[in-house]
């Protein structure tokens, strides 16, 4: 039989083409694979150990619970339905009153202090399975996959599998997925996912609800009770006033045969709690005087812990590195397929820039500031909302602080406290405290006399930066560096202002509106 000329110049021109394709799969097969061996090197261990201590802990809390009288289906319940956390906790309250009272509780109070559903389904019968579960560590022996060629397969398929690259991709898939290639039995995947929190370790219904009165054995007295539905109506008004008008009628009126009727106050206040945490949690520390030691307020909350835990929140977690970065940018761009198709990289480059690049490209990702970021779903740039920055220009060339700084601190702002210190520097618990909660509420956007704390807007490069001497390049991304490090997180890099929401322009000298 004739082999058409046509046929053979294909395969001539694909077997060229697919030499060429082979070596720049394989080469950026063997860079994701050097990427991610480096990742398992840096971060495998610790995220495995750590785990594993974590399971371990939640383990013998379940049996501790089981223990002191409730029954292990309802000890399950606990944590399928309102996560891990709840379940430490739950051990932790125990725990303190037995250490108070010098004595062991009982199933009675047990199950006082909560109490479990009766139509509540379990998807697992024992504490090794359910934590398993929980964790993602429950996965049997699993083997080294077989990367082969289907049989079945034409010889014109296989060429132009080839030539797209689905033979690396396929390889690559099979790497992050291989037990073998990552620790103790856990494949690379399997880490990454150990590394994030698990929604299941949240549970499927929020926070739990614990009586910890039962416990305390103080209750609110009569003062407390008497003024807590004042505070927690007063709470609800505030809460509802910060919600989109439709929203705030949806959730405060409730519809029934004569018409729209206004809902109880604790039945708003639960399900602001549920459904607007943010708001939630926001005003609960505005008016934070108004309920600290209120003993009922507690009992509303959830119990001292939880409203402790609203009104002192943790502290943000620590700027990644650079190095961080870059492996959390390469890791993006793997998990949302773009390594062949790159963004572009924008480089240092504001929000505004970003938005206006969005509207401007019919692109779904760019790379700012060494981020990869998607289109947004909302319109992703409005310019009636970007400021036009209106400050002095004398400033400190070391710490880029605007010499002229306001008078003015806004009102509700207080400076902050002056705390003494013994002879090796320590301080008293009352004014650790008082230093803790102004830092947390005002440090880097104000100066310690209260007042807002302005700098310079970040440095840009200039539209000649590629063609300027390498010291002159050095400086001033040096500059932008140095400005992205003190004030990333504090301020807006368009005018230097603190990054507020309630920003009282009035006390921002020369910007046109201060007094």
């Amino acid at each position: 039989m004739a082999i058409n000329a046509n046929v053979l110049s294909f395969v001539a021109g694909a077997a060229e083409q697919f030499t060429k394709n082979k070596d720049e799969f394989k080469k950026e097969l063997r860079e994701n694979k050097r990427r991610q061996r480096d990742w398992l090197n840096t971060y495998g261990n610790k995220v495995l150990n750590e785990s594993k201590q974590k399971e371990e802990a939640v383990t013998s809390a379940l049996k501790d619970l089981e223990s002191r009288g409730l029954a292990q289906p309802d000890v399950l319940q606990l944590m399928q339905r309102h996560g891990v956390d709840a379940v430490l906790d739950l051990k932790k309250y125990v725990t303190e009153y037995e250490d108070k009272n010098g004595t062991r509780i009982d199933a009675d109070l047990m199950n006082k202090v909560w109490k479990a559903a009766d139509d509540f389904t379990l998807t697992s019968d024992n504490y090794g399975d359910a934590v398993s579960k929980v964790f993602g560590t429950n996965k049997a022996g699993a083997t080294a996959p077989v990367i082969q060629e289907a049989e079945e397969r034409s010889f014109f398929d296989k060429i132009k599998a080839n030539l797209s690259g689905a033979y690396e991709d396929e390889e690559y898939a099979d790497f992050l997925d291989d037990p073998t290639e990552g620790i103790g039995n856990q494949s690379i995947n399997d880490l990454r996912r150990m590394a994030a929190s698990s929604p299941s370790m949240l549970g499927t219904e929020g926070s739990a609800v614990f009586d910890r009165s039962v416990l305390r054995g103080s209750e609110p007295d009569a003062n407390e009770t008497r003024t807590w539905p004042l505070i927690q109506e007063r709470l609800v008004e505030n809460m509802l006033q910060k919600l989109p008008e439709e929203q705030r009628r949806v959730i405060e009126m409730r519809t029934t045969d004569s018409g729209d009727t206004k809902r109880d106050v604790q039945d708003i206040f639960n399900d602001l709690e549920k459904e607007y945490k943010n708001v939630f949690e926001d005003v609960t520390r505005q008016e934070s005087e108004l309920i600290g030691g209120n003993r009922a307020a507690e009992y509303a909350y959830g119990g001292a812990d939880r409203l402790n835990a609203i009104l002192n929140p943790p502290p943000p977690p620590e700027p990644l590195t650079a190095k961080q970065l870059a492996e959390e940018l390469e890791q993006d761009l793997i998990d949302n397929n773009l390594t062949e198709a790159r963004p572009e990289d924008l480089g240092e480059s504001t929000d505004a820039q970003v938005g206006e690049y969005f509207r401007d490209n019919n692109k779904d990702f760019v790379i700012s500031n060494g981020q990869l970021v998607g289109r947004p779903d909302e319109a992703p740039f409005d310019e009636s909302k970007v400021v036009i920055p209106v400050l002095p220009t004398d400033y400190d060339e070391n710490t880029f602080e605007l010499k002229m700084q306001p008078t003015k601190k806004p009102e509700g702002v207080t400076a902050k406290p002056v705390v003494e210190t013994n002879m090796l520097g320590g301080m008293s618990q009352e004014d650790r405290k008082k230093l803790s909660d102004w830092n947390r509420k005002y440090e880097g956007k104000f100066n310690d006399n209260g007042t807002y704390k302005l700098v310079r807007p970040r440095p840009v490069k200039p539209a000649n930066f590629d063609e300027l001497e390498r010291a002159e390049k050095g400086r001033i991304s040096n500059a932008i560096r140095t400005w992205d490090r003190r004030y990333k997180d504090t301020h807006n890099p368009e005018t230097g202002y603190p990054d507020l929401e309630d920003l009282d322009m009035t006390l921002i000298p020369n910007s046109g509106t201060a007094e």
